[in-house]
Protein backbone atom coordinates (compact mmCIF):
# COMPACT_ATOMS: atom_id res chain seq x y z
CA UNK A 1 0.00 0.00 0.00
CA UNK A 2 1.24 3.39 -0.67
CA UNK A 3 2.08 5.56 1.64
CA UNK A 4 0.83 9.43 1.05
CA UNK A 5 3.32 11.34 3.19
CA UNK A 6 7.17 11.08 3.41
CA UNK A 7 9.07 12.88 6.68
CA UNK A 8 11.24 15.86 5.50
CA UNK A 9 13.26 17.49 8.39
CA UNK A 10 13.53 21.42 8.75
CA UNK A 11 16.79 20.77 8.63
CA UNK A 12 17.18 18.93 4.99
CA UNK A 13 19.29 22.04 3.94
CA UNK A 14 21.52 21.99 6.78
CA UNK A 15 22.80 18.11 5.49
CA UNK A 16 26.72 18.32 3.98
CA UNK A 17 25.53 16.77 0.66
CA UNK A 18 22.41 19.24 0.23
CA UNK A 19 24.79 22.02 0.82
CA UNK A 20 27.09 20.56 -1.83
CA UNK A 21 24.66 20.27 -4.56
CA UNK A 22 23.63 23.56 -4.03
CA UNK A 23 26.98 24.57 -5.43
CA UNK A 24 26.28 22.73 -8.86
CA UNK A 25 24.74 25.37 -12.00
CA UNK A 26 21.56 23.21 -12.04
CA UNK A 27 21.31 22.80 -8.19
CA UNK A 28 17.53 23.94 -7.84
CA UNK A 29 16.30 21.15 -10.72
CA UNK A 30 18.68 18.59 -8.87
CA UNK A 31 16.99 19.38 -5.66
CA UNK A 32 13.00 19.09 -7.25
CA UNK A 33 14.47 15.70 -9.06
CA UNK A 34 15.74 14.24 -5.11
CA UNK A 35 12.21 15.37 -3.55
CA UNK A 36 10.11 13.65 -6.41
CA UNK A 37 12.35 10.52 -5.90
CA UNK A 38 11.33 10.69 -2.27
CA UNK A 39 7.87 10.67 -2.83
CA UNK A 40 8.03 8.39 -5.99
CA UNK A 41 9.98 6.03 -3.38
CA UNK A 42 6.74 6.35 -0.43
CA UNK A 43 4.18 5.71 -3.61
CA UNK A 44 6.57 2.90 -3.91
CA UNK A 45 6.71 1.76 -0.13
CA UNK A 46 9.41 -0.99 -0.86
CA UNK A 47 11.59 -0.20 1.77
CA UNK A 48 13.16 3.04 0.07
CA UNK A 49 12.87 0.73 -3.88
CA UNK A 50 11.96 2.62 -6.86
CA UNK A 51 10.29 0.28 -9.46
CA UNK A 52 7.39 0.17 -11.81
CA UNK A 53 6.67 -3.43 -10.47
CA UNK A 54 8.62 -5.69 -9.18
CA UNK A 55 10.24 -6.99 -12.42
CA UNK A 56 10.59 -3.52 -14.33
CA UNK A 57 13.08 -1.09 -12.46
CA UNK A 58 12.60 2.89 -13.82
CA UNK A 59 14.33 3.81 -16.41
CA UNK A 60 16.31 7.65 -17.01
CA UNK A 61 13.29 7.78 -19.84
CA UNK A 62 10.95 6.31 -17.45
CA UNK A 63 11.71 9.02 -14.67
CA UNK A 64 11.96 11.91 -17.43
CA UNK A 65 8.47 11.42 -18.30
CA UNK A 66 6.88 10.90 -14.65
CA UNK A 67 9.15 14.00 -13.68
CA UNK A 68 8.35 16.23 -16.43
CA UNK A 69 12.29 17.15 -16.76
CA UNK A 70 14.83 16.48 -20.08
CA UNK A 71 16.28 12.80 -19.85
CA UNK A 72 19.20 14.41 -19.37
CA UNK A 73 18.95 16.31 -16.84
CA UNK A 74 17.55 13.35 -14.83
CA UNK A 75 20.29 11.50 -15.85
CA UNK A 76 22.70 13.86 -14.62
CA UNK A 77 21.01 14.32 -11.25
CA UNK A 78 20.95 10.60 -10.72
CA UNK A 79 24.15 10.39 -11.47
CA UNK A 80 25.08 13.62 -9.03
CA UNK A 81 22.86 11.20 -6.11
CA UNK A 82 24.81 8.33 -6.88
CA UNK A 83 27.97 9.35 -6.40
CA UNK A 84 27.20 11.61 -2.97
CA UNK A 85 25.94 7.99 -1.86
CA UNK A 86 22.24 9.71 -1.75
CA UNK A 87 20.82 6.37 -3.64
CA UNK A 88 22.42 3.13 -4.86
CA UNK A 89 21.45 1.16 -8.26
CA UNK A 90 21.97 -2.00 -8.03
CA UNK A 91 23.07 -4.86 -11.18
CA UNK A 92 19.51 -4.89 -12.34
CA UNK A 93 19.21 -1.00 -12.78
CA UNK A 94 16.67 -0.75 -9.97
CA UNK A 95 16.99 2.43 -7.22
CA UNK A 96 17.16 2.61 -3.86
CA UNK A 97 16.92 5.47 -1.51
CA UNK A 98 19.55 5.26 1.09
CA UNK A 99 19.32 5.85 4.45
CA UNK A 100 15.38 5.71 3.61
CA UNK A 101 14.02 5.39 7.19
CA UNK A 102 15.52 8.93 7.75
CA UNK A 103 12.51 10.15 5.22
CA UNK A 104 9.96 7.58 6.25
CA UNK A 105 7.41 8.15 9.70
CA UNK A 106 8.23 4.87 11.54
CA UNK A 107 5.34 5.63 14.47
CA UNK A 108 3.06 6.64 11.15
CA UNK A 109 3.76 3.17 9.42
CA UNK A 110 2.96 1.52 12.53
CA UNK A 111 -0.08 3.31 13.10
CA UNK A 112 -1.13 2.28 9.56
CA UNK A 113 -0.15 -1.17 9.95
CA UNK A 114 -2.31 -1.75 12.86
CA UNK A 115 -5.41 0.18 11.26
CA UNK A 116 -4.66 -2.63 8.28
CA UNK A 117 -4.49 -5.37 10.68
CA UNK A 118 -7.81 -3.90 12.28
CA UNK A 119 -10.31 -3.54 9.20
CA UNK A 120 -8.59 -7.14 7.92
CA UNK A 121 -9.92 -8.21 11.05
CA UNK A 122 -13.28 -6.71 10.96
CA UNK A 123 -13.63 -8.04 7.62
CA UNK A 124 -13.42 -11.39 7.87
CA UNK A 125 -15.70 -10.97 11.00
CA UNK A 126 -18.24 -9.56 8.88
CA UNK A 127 -17.36 -12.55 6.08
CA UNK A 128 -18.49 -15.06 8.88
CA UNK A 129 -21.83 -13.12 9.07
CA UNK A 130 -22.34 -13.46 5.90
CA UNK A 131 -25.06 -16.61 4.45
CA UNK A 132 -23.09 -19.39 2.92
CA UNK A 133 -25.21 -18.90 0.27
CA UNK A 134 -24.05 -15.77 -0.60
CA UNK A 135 -20.42 -16.27 -0.31
CA UNK A 136 -21.09 -19.83 -2.63
CA UNK A 137 -23.09 -18.20 -5.61
CA UNK A 138 -21.52 -14.15 -5.89
CA UNK A 139 -23.39 -11.22 -4.06
CA UNK A 140 -25.32 -10.82 -7.25
CA UNK A 141 -29.33 -12.17 -7.58
CA UNK A 142 -29.68 -15.42 -8.80
CA UNK A 143 -32.95 -14.23 -10.72
CA UNK A 144 -32.43 -11.42 -13.03
CA UNK A 145 -28.41 -10.57 -12.09
CA UNK A 146 -28.61 -7.72 -10.28
CA UNK A 147 -27.23 -6.78 -7.15
CA UNK A 148 -28.17 -8.92 -4.16
CA UNK A 149 -29.66 -7.10 -1.29
CA UNK A 150 -30.37 -10.24 1.39
CA UNK A 151 -31.32 -13.92 0.29
CA UNK A 152 -34.55 -15.95 -0.79
CA UNK A 153 -36.11 -19.15 0.66
CA UNK A 154 -36.31 -20.86 -3.50
CA UNK A 155 -38.96 -23.39 -1.59
CA UNK A 156 -40.75 -20.73 0.41
CA UNK A 157 -41.02 -20.91 4.35
CA UNK A 158 -44.86 -20.55 4.61
CA UNK A 159 -44.86 -24.07 2.29
CA UNK A 160 -42.68 -25.97 4.38
CA UNK A 161 -39.76 -24.77 2.55
CA UNK A 162 -36.67 -25.08 5.59
CA UNK A 163 -34.47 -22.07 6.89
CA UNK A 164 -31.13 -23.62 5.56
CA UNK A 165 -28.24 -22.54 3.14
CA UNK A 166 -29.13 -25.34 0.89
CA UNK A 167 -32.36 -23.61 0.38
CA UNK A 168 -31.23 -20.26 -0.30
CA UNK A 169 -30.54 -18.01 -3.20
CA UNK A 170 -28.82 -14.54 -3.04
CA UNK A 171 -31.86 -12.24 -4.18
CA UNK A 172 -32.11 -8.33 -4.84
CA UNK A 173 -35.47 -6.68 -3.30
CA UNK A 174 -37.28 -6.55 -6.67
CA UNK A 175 -37.41 -10.14 -7.42
CA UNK A 176 -38.06 -11.45 -3.38
CA UNK A 177 -41.07 -9.31 -3.34
CA UNK A 178 -42.23 -10.52 -7.13
CA UNK A 179 -41.27 -14.35 -6.10
CA UNK A 180 -42.93 -14.08 -2.46
CA UNK A 181 -44.88 -17.13 -1.80
CA UNK A 182 -44.90 -18.60 -5.23
CA UNK A 183 -43.60 -21.44 -6.68
CA UNK A 184 -40.08 -21.41 -8.54
CA UNK A 185 -41.46 -22.19 -12.03
CA UNK A 186 -44.33 -20.14 -11.91
CA UNK A 187 -42.07 -16.91 -10.39
CA UNK A 188 -39.82 -17.16 -13.22
CA UNK A 189 -42.32 -17.79 -16.08
CA UNK A 190 -44.55 -15.11 -14.67
CA UNK A 191 -41.56 -12.43 -14.95
CA UNK A 192 -39.80 -13.53 -18.35
CA UNK A 193 -39.16 -9.40 -18.70
CA UNK A 194 -36.63 -9.27 -16.08
CA UNK A 195 -35.01 -12.96 -15.53
CA UNK A 196 -31.73 -13.83 -16.62
CA UNK A 197 -31.80 -17.33 -17.70
CA UNK A 198 -28.44 -17.24 -18.38
CA UNK A 199 -27.70 -16.95 -14.25
CA UNK A 200 -30.63 -19.02 -13.25
CA UNK A 201 -29.78 -21.79 -15.76
CA UNK A 202 -26.04 -21.77 -14.63
CA UNK A 203 -27.38 -21.89 -10.36
CA UNK A 204 -27.35 -25.76 -9.79
CA UNK A 205 -29.06 -25.06 -6.33
CA UNK A 206 -32.19 -23.24 -8.66
CA UNK A 207 -32.15 -25.81 -11.30
CA UNK A 208 -32.35 -28.82 -8.68
CA UNK A 209 -35.78 -27.46 -8.58
CA UNK A 210 -37.00 -26.78 -11.96
CA UNK A 211 -35.66 -27.60 -15.74
CA UNK A 212 -35.91 -25.48 -19.11
CA UNK A 213 -38.76 -26.84 -21.23
CA UNK A 214 -37.93 -25.69 -24.46
CA UNK A 215 -40.89 -26.88 -26.60
CA UNK A 216 -43.05 -24.97 -23.68
CA UNK A 217 -40.29 -21.85 -23.75
CA UNK A 218 -40.26 -22.21 -19.71
CA UNK A 219 -39.85 -23.77 -16.51
CA UNK A 220 -41.39 -26.79 -14.85
CA UNK A 221 -41.08 -28.19 -11.80
CA UNK A 222 -39.39 -31.34 -10.58
CA UNK A 223 -40.35 -32.76 -7.31
CA UNK A 224 -37.93 -32.10 -4.23
CA UNK A 225 -38.50 -31.65 -0.70
CA UNK A 226 -37.81 -28.16 1.17
CA UNK A 227 -34.23 -29.33 1.51
CA UNK A 228 -33.87 -30.41 -1.80
CA UNK A 229 -33.79 -33.87 -1.45
CA UNK A 230 -34.79 -35.10 -4.93
CA UNK A 231 -37.67 -38.10 -4.55
CA UNK A 232 -37.32 -39.04 -8.37
CA UNK A 233 -33.90 -38.63 -9.37
CA UNK A 234 -30.55 -38.60 -8.05
CA UNK A 235 -28.33 -36.34 -7.52
CA UNK A 236 -25.74 -36.84 -10.07
CA UNK A 237 -28.97 -37.53 -12.92
CA UNK A 238 -29.76 -33.85 -12.23
CA UNK A 239 -26.25 -32.33 -12.68
CA UNK A 240 -26.12 -34.42 -16.33
CA UNK A 241 -29.82 -33.15 -17.18
CA UNK A 242 -28.52 -29.90 -16.43
CA UNK A 243 -24.85 -29.76 -18.42
CA UNK A 244 -27.46 -31.33 -21.26
CA UNK A 245 -29.63 -28.12 -20.82
CA UNK A 246 -27.02 -25.73 -20.71
CA UNK A 247 -25.44 -27.11 -23.59
CA UNK A 248 -28.62 -27.07 -25.68
CA UNK A 249 -29.58 -23.57 -24.62
CA UNK A 250 -25.85 -22.56 -25.55
CA UNK A 251 -26.03 -24.27 -29.17
CA UNK A 252 -29.29 -22.60 -29.85
CA UNK A 253 -28.33 -18.92 -29.15
CA UNK A 254 -25.32 -19.56 -31.28
CA UNK A 255 -27.25 -20.52 -34.28
CA UNK A 256 -29.33 -17.32 -33.62
CA UNK A 257 -26.06 -15.65 -33.40
CA UNK A 258 -24.81 -16.87 -36.53
CA UNK A 259 -25.71 -15.07 -39.19
CA UNK A 260 -26.15 -16.41 -42.67
CA UNK A 261 -23.13 -17.23 -44.48
CA UNK A 262 -21.98 -14.95 -47.96
CA UNK A 263 -20.63 -15.97 -51.23
CA UNK A 264 -18.82 -13.87 -53.49
CA UNK A 265 -20.60 -13.30 -56.44
CA UNK A 266 -18.68 -10.93 -57.66
CA UNK A 267 -14.95 -9.26 -57.05
CA UNK A 268 -16.18 -6.85 -54.36
CA UNK A 269 -19.78 -8.02 -53.82
CA UNK A 270 -20.35 -11.05 -51.36
CA UNK A 271 -24.34 -12.01 -50.84
CA UNK A 272 -25.90 -14.70 -48.64
CA UNK A 273 -27.97 -17.19 -51.50
CA UNK A 274 -31.27 -15.91 -49.87
CA UNK A 275 -30.47 -12.40 -50.78
CA UNK A 276 -29.13 -13.60 -54.06
CA UNK A 277 -32.43 -15.75 -54.56
CA UNK A 278 -34.50 -12.80 -53.59
CA UNK A 279 -33.15 -10.23 -56.28
CA UNK A 280 -33.81 -12.88 -58.93
CA UNK A 281 -37.39 -13.34 -57.70
CA UNK A 282 -38.28 -9.47 -57.99
CA UNK A 283 -36.21 -8.48 -60.42
CA UNK A 284 -35.27 -11.12 -62.61
CA UNK A 285 -32.11 -12.86 -63.12
CA UNK A 286 -30.65 -10.44 -66.08
CA UNK A 287 -31.77 -7.59 -63.69
CA UNK A 288 -30.33 -9.32 -60.75
CA UNK A 289 -26.98 -10.08 -62.56
CA UNK A 290 -26.74 -6.00 -63.51
CA UNK A 291 -27.40 -4.63 -59.79
CA UNK A 292 -24.66 -6.84 -59.09
CA UNK A 293 -22.30 -5.64 -61.57
CA UNK A 294 -22.99 -2.27 -60.97
CA UNK A 295 -22.42 -2.18 -56.94
CA UNK A 296 -19.46 -4.01 -57.52
CA UNK A 297 -17.82 -1.72 -60.74
CA UNK A 298 -18.61 1.17 -57.99
CA UNK A 299 -17.03 -0.79 -55.08
CA UNK A 300 -14.31 -1.41 -57.17
CA UNK A 301 -13.74 2.25 -58.30
CA UNK A 302 -13.98 3.91 -55.22
CA UNK A 303 -12.55 1.56 -52.43
CA UNK A 304 -15.81 2.01 -50.79
CA UNK A 305 -17.14 -0.84 -48.38
CA UNK A 306 -20.31 -1.45 -46.92
CA UNK A 307 -21.90 -3.71 -43.99
CA UNK A 308 -24.37 -5.32 -46.09
CA UNK A 309 -23.89 -5.19 -49.68
CA UNK A 310 -27.40 -6.08 -49.98
CA UNK A 311 -29.06 -3.47 -48.59
CA UNK A 312 -26.32 -1.11 -50.67
CA UNK A 313 -28.25 -2.82 -53.41
CA UNK A 314 -31.67 -1.96 -51.64
CA UNK A 315 -30.18 1.68 -50.89
CA UNK A 316 -29.36 2.74 -54.35
CA UNK A 317 -28.41 0.37 -56.51
CA UNK A 318 -31.82 -0.51 -57.85
CA UNK A 319 -32.55 3.78 -58.47
CA UNK A 320 -29.35 3.78 -60.69
CA UNK A 321 -30.81 0.38 -62.64
CA UNK A 322 -33.70 2.17 -63.29
CA UNK A 323 -31.70 5.51 -64.60
CA UNK A 324 -30.38 3.12 -66.52
CA UNK A 325 -32.96 1.88 -68.34
CA UNK A 326 -35.08 5.04 -68.60
CA UNK A 327 -32.07 6.57 -70.30
CA UNK A 328 -32.15 3.74 -73.05
CA UNK A 329 -35.66 3.90 -73.16
CA UNK A 330 -35.21 6.98 -75.07
CA UNK A 331 -32.29 6.53 -77.25
CA UNK A 332 -33.20 5.51 -80.65
CA UNK A 333 -32.19 7.65 -82.82
CA UNK A 334 -28.70 7.72 -82.44
CA UNK A 335 -28.08 3.76 -81.83
CA UNK A 336 -28.74 1.81 -78.83
CA UNK A 337 -26.31 -0.94 -77.22
CA UNK A 338 -26.41 -4.17 -77.74
CA UNK A 339 -24.00 -6.50 -77.33
CA UNK A 340 -23.19 -4.40 -73.91
CA UNK A 341 -26.17 -4.50 -72.19
CA UNK A 342 -28.26 -6.70 -70.05
CA UNK A 343 -30.47 -9.00 -71.88
CA UNK A 344 -33.75 -7.49 -70.15
CA UNK A 345 -32.82 -4.00 -71.64
CA UNK A 346 -32.05 -5.74 -75.04
CA UNK A 347 -35.42 -7.46 -75.09
CA UNK A 348 -37.03 -4.31 -74.30
CA UNK A 349 -35.57 -2.56 -77.22
CA UNK A 350 -36.04 -5.26 -79.63
CA UNK A 351 -40.11 -4.77 -78.68
CA UNK A 352 -39.46 -0.69 -78.94
CA UNK A 353 -41.34 0.95 -82.53
CA UNK A 354 -42.44 4.87 -80.93
CA UNK A 355 -41.86 7.23 -82.42
CA UNK A 356 -41.33 5.58 -85.95
CA UNK A 357 -37.49 5.52 -85.39
CA UNK A 358 -35.07 2.97 -86.79
CA UNK A 359 -33.51 1.25 -84.21
CA UNK A 360 -29.38 0.80 -85.00
CA UNK A 361 -27.29 -1.67 -83.13
CA UNK A 362 -23.59 -0.49 -81.92
CA UNK A 363 -21.18 -2.27 -80.09
CA UNK A 364 -18.54 -0.94 -77.85
CA UNK A 365 -15.66 -2.20 -80.24
CA UNK A 366 -17.31 -0.22 -82.76
CA UNK A 367 -17.67 2.75 -81.34
CA UNK A 368 -13.86 2.55 -80.22
CA UNK A 369 -13.01 1.93 -83.85
CA UNK A 370 -14.64 5.22 -85.14
CA UNK A 371 -13.20 7.25 -82.56
CA UNK A 372 -9.81 5.87 -83.49
CA UNK A 373 -11.11 6.45 -87.06
CA UNK A 374 -11.23 10.15 -86.10
CA UNK A 375 -7.88 10.03 -84.70
CA UNK A 376 -8.92 10.04 -81.00
CA UNK A 377 -6.78 7.07 -79.68
CA UNK A 378 -7.88 7.83 -75.43
CA UNK A 379 -8.74 4.60 -73.57
CA UNK A 380 -11.84 4.71 -73.21
CA UNK A 381 -14.08 2.52 -70.93
CA UNK A 382 -17.57 1.11 -71.29
CA UNK A 383 -18.98 3.41 -68.56
CA UNK A 384 -17.61 6.39 -71.10
CA UNK A 385 -19.55 4.34 -74.05
CA UNK A 386 -22.58 4.21 -72.01
CA UNK A 387 -22.83 7.80 -71.46
CA UNK A 388 -21.62 8.76 -74.94
CA UNK A 389 -24.14 6.99 -76.07
CA UNK A 390 -27.13 7.34 -73.73
CA UNK A 391 -26.32 11.12 -74.16
CA UNK A 392 -27.49 10.93 -77.56
CA UNK A 393 -31.69 11.59 -77.76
Amino acid sequence: MAVKWIKITTSMFDDEKIKLIETLPDKDTILIIWIKLLTLAGKTNASGYLFLNENIPYTDEMLAAIFGRPVNTVRMALETFERFEMIEIDDKQFILITNWEKHQNVDGMEKIREQERIRKQKQRERQRLISPSTTRDGNYCQYCGGTATGFDHIIPTSKGGLDLDENKVPCCVRCNNAKATQTLAAFLNGNRDFINDDVVQTNRMLMQHVRFNYEKNGYVSRDVTGHVTVSHATEEDIEEELEQEIDKEKEKRKKKRTAPAKVKCAEFVSLSEEEQKTLVNEFGADDAARLIELLNNYKGATGKTYKSDYMAIRNWVINRLQEEKRKISGRVRSGVIQDELPKSVQKQQETQSQGGFEQKSITFEEWKEERRARGDYAEYSYMDFFNAIGGAT
